[in-house]
This record gives structure tokens, C-alpha cells and sequence, in this order.
């Protein structure tokens, strides 16, 4: 099952890209893709949507017609002391005006006299106006208000949970990228010193240089291969810590395999500063869309509705 998770992981964001199947570089993007559409935390973040959404609709079900009907009988002794039967309907609308209609239908032999209505029942009907309270706000069309301001939260929640996991994402990345260079750098230096104690071996053949620059050449060997075996600990550790981002359907964890490595430096391309003019207008926009800022921004007007419902 690992072996064939390690080849879906080599070979299914290289299609999705579009690269060719012998580039073993593992791309951020590509990681970034994992991480969006499998981490637990990304697709968790969707229920928070679904949370404002179910909220709204709760909210509009306090608009929703109301029927209700009532039968309240007693029977004593093979009398019908009274019957009394109500069903009505209620209509209420945005502005606090319920209309309401209804059918009452009442008999018995000791009816409370208030109770007594024709032999064919009563049909009635009416509307219900608040005169004070109620009348530009109240609980029900508050609720729907501070719902749908939540399900606005959600959004901006949701945004803000993607940010911080794509940061951290990210970090971890490149610090898997800088690990692997740091290791190649050692890898090859182990190489060149490997080199150098032949090449010192050679000359003491011939007698150029005395024993001692061997012992000195192969010391140098040593204390590089120290050093290579150091960073390539940490590129492993750090390989280990990038594949805890990496997820797949039903929460699948993936690992990184053998067959994928970061970019090195020479292929990495730097992208310019932007100019001021842009840093500019992004610090600007922040205002508007950071999604830290939007979430006081929905917490205030939410507050801002109960206020007004405590002075209605």
C-alpha cells in the first residue's frame, strides 16, 4: 500500500501540471495542490461554509407559515360537557406584520358561553401590527440579519484557515528545499576532498609532498563526511516534517519518495520585487480584504444589530 502510495505521489501532480514524466522535481505548486485539496484542515474548512449556510436557513425558518389546530373535548357520564376545535394559520412577513387566519368550531352541553359560535363554525381572519416594539426590529428579522452576517464570517474564517495552513505549508517547503541544498553542497564537497586525497596520494608517490599531507588530506576527508552525514540527517528529518502536508482522498497520509527531491539553487527562478507603487496597494487593500480585519468587520455589525434590538 506505501509503495503504491509513493508512485501515485510521483506521478500524479507531475500530469497535473503538465510536466514531462522524468522530471523528478517535487514543485511547490504541486505540494500546494495536495495541501488545498486533501489536508484534513482544508476540507474541514468547507464545513465551516456549510455551518453559515445551515445557519441562514434556520434563521428563514422563522418566516415560514405556521399551522397549527387544537381539539379539547370532555365526556362524562355519555354527556358532551363541550368540544372545542381551533385550526389557523400564520403568516409572518419581514416587516414584524403576522397575518393570521383561522377556524373555530365549539358545541357541548356546558360550553363556556365566550365559546359559543354559529352551528356551522367560525371562519376569522386578521393581521397583527406591533405598534412599539417590534416595529423597525425584532428577534426574528435580527436572527436572519446576524445569520447571514455568520455566514459572511464563514467565508472570511475560512480564507484565514487557508492562509495560516498555506503559510505554514510553505515554510515547511523551503526549508525542505534549503535542506537539500545544504546537503548537496556537503555531498559534493565530500566529493572534492575525495578527489584531493588521491591526487595527495599520488604526489607522495612521487615524492612531491611528504606523508604527512595525506594524513592532513584524509582528515579533511573524514571531517567533511561528518558534516554531509550531519545536513543529510536534517534533510531527512525536514523530508519527514514536508510529508505530514501531504494527504490523499478519505485522509490518506502520503510520504515523499526517493524518486522526488527539491528544486535546487540553479533551478529556482527568483521572481523581482515588486515595485513600491504595488507594495503600496497591497497595504492598502488590507483593509479591505485581510480576513482577520473582515472578521471584527462582521463582529461589529453583528453587535451593532443586538444594540438596536435592545433599544427596540
Amino acid at each position: 500500500m506505501k509503495r503504491y502510495l509513493k508512485i501515485l505521489l510521483f506521478f500524479l501532480p507531475i500530469s497535473m501540471v503538465g510536466q514531462t514524466a522524468g522530471d523528478s522535481i517535487f514543485t511547490q505548486d504541486q505540494f500546494l495542490w495536495y495541501v488545498k485539496k486533501f489536508h484534513p484542515i482544508s476540507v474541514s474548512s468547507d464545513l465551516l461554509i456549510e455551518t453559515g449556510e445551515n445557519t441562514v436557513l434556520k434563521a428563514k425558518g422563522g418566516f415560514d407559515p405556521f399551522l397549527s389546530s387544537n381539539l379539547n373535548q370532555k365526556y362524562y357520564n355519555d354527556v358532551a360537557y363541550y368540544s372545542l376545535f381551533n385550526a389557523g394559520l400564520k403568516i409572518p412577513t419581514w416587516y414584524g406584520i403576522d397575518v393570521k387566519t383561522g377556524f373555530d368550531q365549539n358545541s357541548g352541553t356546558y360550553i363556556n358561553p365566550q365559546n359559543v359560535n354559529p352551528n356551522g363554525g367560525l371562519w376569522y381572519a386578521g393581521v397583527s401590527v406591533p405598534i412599539g416594539q417590534g416595529l423597525i426590529l425584532n428577534k426574528r428579522r435580527a436572527v436572519l440579519k446576524q445569520s447571514k452576517i455568520f455566514q459572511k464570517s464563514t467565508l472570511a474564517e475560512q480564507k484565514k484557515i487557508l492562509n495560516d495552513l498555506a503559510f505554514e505549508a510553505v515554510n515547511q517547503y523551503w526549508i525542505w528545499v534549503e535542506a537539500y541544498n545544504e546537503f548537496q553542497i556537503y555531498e559534493e564537497s565530500v566529493e572534492l576532498a575525495k578527489n584531493r586525497l588521491e591526487a595527495v596520494k599520488q604526489s607522495y608517490m612521487l615524492g612531491d609532498v611528504p606523508a604527512i599531507d595525506t594524513l592532513e588530506a584524509l582528515i579533511q576527508v573524514q571531517n567533511r563526511e561528518m558534516n554531509r552525514n550531519k545536513y543529510e540527517v536534517m534533510y531527512k528529518n525536514a523530508t519527514l516534517q514536508l510529508s505530514n502536508y501531504l494527504w490523499f482522498e478519505n485522509f490518506t497520509p502520503l510520504e515523499i519518495s526517493n524518486t522526488l527531491r527539491p528544486p535546487r539553487l540553479t533551478e529556482i527562478n527568483l521572481i523581482d520585487p515588486a515595485p513600491l507603487d504595488s507594495m503600496q496597494t497591497v497595504l492598502q487593500n488590507i483593509e479591505v480584504n485581510h480576513p482577520d480585519i473582515a472578521l471584527y468587520d462582521f463582529k461589529l455589525q453583528s453587535m451593532e444589530i443586538e444594540r438596536k434590538l435592545k433599544i427596540e
